[in-house]
Formats: C-alpha cells, structure tokens, sequence
C-alpha cells in the first residue's frame, strides 16, 4: 500500500484517477435511442448485408455448373443423352416435367464395380432421389443438386432410381457411367422408378 502512495502522490498535476473523471451522458435522438445503439444497428445492418452477399456468391460457386444453351445442350434436350457434354452440365433452367424411361446399358470394363455420378441437371428445387442395386440402398435418400455425387455400384444387375419428392415439375437427373463415357438425362415420377440393367461386356 505504501508503494500506490507514493506514486499516487507523485502523479503529474493533470493526472486524474479513474473514479473521479465522469464519463459524458450518451446523446439522445429524437426516439430515445442512444448514439451507441444507432452505430450498433448500423454497424449489425452492414454485417447482415456483407453475410447474405458472401452466402450467396459461396451458394452460387458450389452447386456446380450453370445453364448455357448451345448446340450440344440443344442436342442434350432432344435425344436425352450425350457423349460430349461433361459431367454436371444443366441443360435445363427449370424442371420440364420430362418422365424417362429404362437402359439397358453395356460397359466396358472387367471390373465387377463401376462408378456412377448423378445430378439435377435443372434448377435446384429440392428433388430426392435413392440408389438402389438389386434392390439393395446403395444410399439413402438425398437432394439432387447441380454438383454431381458419385457412388458405386455392381458393373452387372440392375441399378434402380426410385423418385423419392418432387421438388416441383418432375423429378430430373443426369446419370454418368464411368465405364460407358456417357451420360443419360433422365426423369422420374415421384414414387417411380428408373431401372438401368448393366451388363458388361
């Protein structure tokens, strides 16, 4: 205690301790609200519109590819397969209500496993599908969106996409085939099914 006398006691002439220096009353607006609470709204109001910005463009870059017509699209819509587009490609703005149909697809492998790579090939409207091979969940069931997922399945038998929600106008999805090099753009009815019979060559 002597030792905070003593330099109590030298301080400057303009020192002033903590407790005797009175701290200015906050300006009032009109509505009663302080000038710290007006910069604090400010200041929340420009975080929210900085985190829905970057929420946005981080959206928008992770969902995979966005529609572009050309010719190979155009073509794409008109036969419903390709062997040049690449893997992800939407070739539709929306879900046109396309319901599909069955493959019988021959790959080119000796492998007893093949990969497939499924996405919306549409707009992202909240589409579920669920895998199965020989009627056997290769997944559970899982929104379709424009950024291609991949599982395994059997390079023989049958691979099933059973239309679990309609997210609005149909269920759509693109389907590659590792071992085929191609890709189906394909539609399901929520509660039915698309049956792809592989068969190796």
């Amino acid at each position: 205690m002597n030792n905070i006398k003593e330099l109590t006691q030298e301080a400057p002439s303009n020192f002033q301790y903590v407790s005797s220096i009175k701290m200015p009353e906050e300006k009032k607006d009109t509505v009663g609200e302080s000038a710290f609470t007006q910069r604090m709204i400010r200041k929340s109001g420009l975080v929210l519109a900085a985190g829905i910005v970057a929420g946005v463009l981080f959206i928008a870059n992770d969902t995979g590819s966005v529609y572009e017509y050309n010719e190979e699209v155009q073509q794409a819509v008109d036969t419903r397969v390709s062997e040049t587009l690449s893997v992800g490609t939407v070739i539709a703005e929306k879900d046109d209500g396309y319901i599909g149909a069955d493959y019988d697809v021959t790959l080119s492998t000796d492998e007893e496993e093949t990969t497939i790579q499924i996405w919306d090939y549409a707009s992202e409207d909240g589409d579920y599908v669920q895998i199965l091979a020989d009627d056997q969940a290769v997944s559970e069931p899982f929104m379709l969106t424009n950024k291609p997922v991949t599982y395994t399945v059997p390079a023989d038998g049958e691979i099933k996409i059973v239309g679990i929600r309609d997210g609005g106008d149909g269920i759509t999805y693109g389907i590659y085939y590792e071992s085929d090099g191609f890709i189906v753009y394909n539609g399901v009815e929520q509660g039915g099914t698309n049956t792809y019979t592989f068969t190796k060559e």
